[in-house]
């Protein structure tokens, strides 16, 4: 799967549906029985690394939502949210993150980043 910049948002799009002409790349999509060509704009994967404050707020605010919840197994609910929501490499910063430090994150969350 590869990330692209197509209008004013990024999609994901299989790499084998998309092709070089040219020197403009166009990817195929589907719309109903139609198969169309646009052409795309690869955009760095760097680009979806995280601040480190914007995860730490992130992941706090999951936290805050599940102790509202009733039962005691926040952790889980949190950890099950963060694997059903975020990308592979979000998740790996958040546990790098939980392992150097962890400063700022909910003790919730620090209990769900093993989970994870």
């Amino acid at each position: 799967m590869a990330l692209i910049q197509a209008g004013h948002g990024a999609v994901a799009i299989s790499s084998q549906l998309s092709v070089e002409r040219a020197g403009i790349t166009l990817a195929a999509f589907t719309r109903g029985r139609w198969l169309a060509f646009i052409p795309i704009q690869i955009v760095s994967m760097k680009r979806l690394q995280m601040s480190p404050d914007k995860m730490i707020r992130m992941a706090n605010q999951i936290a805050t939502f599940f102790k509202t919840q009733p039962g005691d197994d926040a952790p889980a609910k949190v950890a099950a949210h963060i694997t059903d929501f975020w990308e592979p490499r979000m998740r790996a910063q958040l546990r790098d993150y939980a392992a150097a430090s962890g400063e700022g994150l909910d003790d919730i969350v620090l209990k769900a980043v093993p989970l994870v």
